[in-house]
């Protein structure tokens, strides 16, 4: 929109943006909700390590179907063989992730374990920011299935979440803050004015180990292997990371 209209105070364009389509004033990184995709296998990677099923030095296949469940699902590329959860990070291998939060949804009494990590690193809550309104977001578990569809949590639901669709709903803000909060190894409250202190929210208690075995798949993200590496070929930079994510977008039925 014409920014200038709020200086020259015209009424007729300001009613006009007030009321248009898609809510184009709207802070959308603060705001805006939407599905994680890709970037939320970082929270499924650390699940599977801060739940004892995984280390660092284990593999998992990464193969062109996953058919544990039905319906059988495709990863977006070809077989790939077996996987480190930070390989898997690197090719974004879908399979890889539905097998770590399907193992864990397994487990008696960890149903929620997975969904318990994501609000770990921030999502499905508020940031904290001072003068900053954002959305909460959300993150599903059997309980607020049970509460809000009256439906009981089958495996799928937590197979999705383990790709980050699904449900689950996030703010820009949140996914931002998540990926510093995993570096400082603690959640903590984004910082608005320059100088202000971040204050920590919750610890993240990943081992040494873990957060370097994940800091390595993010890096390998970005290398010539990596599914972001058209994106950082020529960025010039040494020592980075990151991580791709495409989501999937369902329109309702007609």
């Amino acid at each position: 929109f014409d920014p200038d209209a709020f200086e020259r105070s015209d009424r007729a364009a300001l009613q006009a943006l007030a009321n248009a389509p898609h809510s184009p004033q709207a802070n959308r990184a603060a705001t805006g909700l939407y599905s994680a995709g890709s970037t939320f296998k970082l929270i499924t990677g650390a699940a599977g390590l801060l739940s004892g099923l995984y280390k660092p030095s284990d593999t998992i296949f990464c193969g062109a179907i996953w058919n544990t469940i039905t319906p059988a699902r495709r990863n977006w590329e070809g077989t790939q063989g077996p996987q480190t959860i930070a390989q898997a990070l690197m090719r974004s291998c879908n399979p890889v992730f539905y097998e770590i939060a399907y193992s864990i949804y397994m487990v008696d009494g960890k149903e929620s374990f997975l969904s318990d990590v994501a609000r770990m690193f921030g999502f499905g809550s508020e940031s904290g920011a001072v003068g900053i309104a954002d959305e909460a977001g959300l993150v599903p578990d059997p309980a607020w299935k049970k509460k809000t569809k009256g439906e009981i949590w089958y495996p799928g639901d937590s197979v999705n979440l383990g790709i980050g669709q699904g449900d689950l709903l996030i703010t820009p803000l949140q996914l931002a803050n998540a990926y510093s909060s995993f570096l400082a190894g603690a959640l903590r409250v984004p910082v608005v004015v320059k100088g202000e202190e971040a204050k920590v929210r919750n610890p993240i208690p990943l081992t040494a180990e873990q957060s370097a075995h994940l800091k390595l798949g993010l890096r390998l993200v970005t290398s010539e292997s990596g599914t972001a590496s058209a994106a950082f070929a020529n960025a010039g930079y040494t020592d980075f990371g990151g991580k791709s994510g495409t989501p999937v977008h369902v329109a309702p039925a007609e």
